[in-house]
């Protein structure tokens, strides 16, 4: 079960990292550093919370005396990753993307996407998966999920290199 727990850690460090999108409302547009800024600054917040939500996760786990207490505490990670993740979201949907990135923005936010509602269908199903669930689903569906994201993710810190902006999406591995 511990074992488990560590790569679902892992996989929802890498849906909280670095972030981009549009959710098309036509917001005023920004200038490229404006956005870099911007979402380098909501790729941070959220490994910020992510990183409070991992200890207090392995606090739970350290401390559990049954399997069934480290269930409860990995399913209570899981509802956190999924939740902040969508908060990641939406931040970055939010966002008003400089025409020459927006259709890289547009991908990221797509992968981005999948990588939310992937997580969150883990937190629907946790009763019915179980851990053990959980943890087929992560050697499936979500290394794929994973690399489009990283990919995507890679096209925008590419462009910002680019430009000269300083900025850090921490694109994947």
């Amino acid at each position: 079960m511990r074992a488990i727990a560590r790569v679902l850690v892992v996989a929802a460090a890498v849906v909280l990292v670095g972030c981009s999108g549009d959710d098309g409302s036509g917001g005023d547009t920004m200038t490229a550093e404006e956005y870099f800024a911007e979402l380098e600054s909501i790729g941070r917040s959220a490994q910020d919370d992510f990183a409070r939500l991992e200890q207090r996760f392995t606090d739970a786990q350290q401390m559990a005396t049954s399997e069934e207490e480290i269930s409860v505490a990995l399913q209570a990670f899981l509802q956190g990753v999924s939740a902040r993740s969508r908060t990641a979201l939406d931040d970055v949907r939010a966002l008003s993307p400089p025409e020459e990135v927006a259709d890289a923005h547009a991908e990221f936010a797509d992968a981005f996407g999948s990588s939310t509602e992937f997580f969150e269908g883990l937190t629907e199903d946790y009763e019915r998966l179980g851990a053990e669930g959980v943890m087929t689903s992560l050697q499936g569906e979500f290394e794929t999920l994973e690399r489009a994201q990283d990919e995507a993710c890679t096209t925008l810190q590419t462009f910002a290199d680019d430009e000269g902006i300083d900025v850090d999406l921490d694109c994947g591995p």
